[in-house]
């Protein structure tokens, strides 16, 4: 099953869809038109229900999305497809997740009918999933420097204490342009975390 792609803090300036960056951990499920969920994974494993910890995803992936999903995709005849989401949590924080309070699963991006391995563009993702509990758009426009000094203290409606995540059009590659912005907060927070382990805190930035 396709991994999701990495996504870089390189800006770039064009028109952006901007969305909430959820702070947990990235899952993933393959859906087929002969049998609905079949595989699901975080965004370098596969599991099962019965996977320690990541193996909450999969209830939750059924229970929110599987029947909605698969009458959209069967009314668009599609084949098959990927879905990739966040697991968090309200304190979920650099890929932690606390398994003691409610967790959830927010669907963010898709590929569909790909056998190249390209995103939806974001336009086509909303178009497609209107009217099912997807990443909400918080701003659209250029990131610009007040923009991004906006975001960078957490002061852009809707965002999270994380940042955001921008997508734009295609590249050059045929390929969505993503990147993120995280808030001063959160490094502040994560070199709490890290407790001068400046390895620890480069991986997790």
């Amino acid at each position: 099953m396709i991994e999701f792609p990495s996504i870089s803090g390189h800006i770039v300036d064009t028109h952006m869809k901007v969305f909430p960056k959820y702070d947990g951990v990235n899952v993933r499920v393959k859906w087929t038109r002969k049998h609905g969920f079949t595989t699901f994974g975080t965004r370098t494993q596969l599991i099962e229900a019965s996977t320690p910890i990541y193996g909450v995803s999969v209830g939750l992936w059924r229970a929110k999305y599987e029947e909605a999903v698969t009458e959209v995709l069967r009314k668009k005849q599609c084949r098959q497809a990927i879905l990739f989401g966040e697991l968090y949590g309200p304190t979920s924080f650099a890929g932690h997740l606390n398994l003691d309070e409610t967790l959830d699963v927010m669907l963010f991006d898709a590929m569909v009918d790909e056998d190249d391995g390209r995103l939806l563009p974001q336009s086509e993702f909303g178009r497609l999933f209107r009217g099912i509990d997807v990443a909400p758009v918080i701003y659209e426009g250029n990131p610009n420097e007040p923009f991004r000094q906006k975001v960078k203290r957490g002061e852009l409606e809707g965002q999270t204490l994380e940042g955001v995540i921008c997508k734009g059009g295609l590249d050059n590659r045929k390929r969505p342009v993503m990147f993120k912005i995280k808030s001063n907060a959160w490094f502040e927070q994560l070199r709490i975390h890290c407790a001068g382990d400046e390895k620890l805190f480069n991986q997790l930035a």
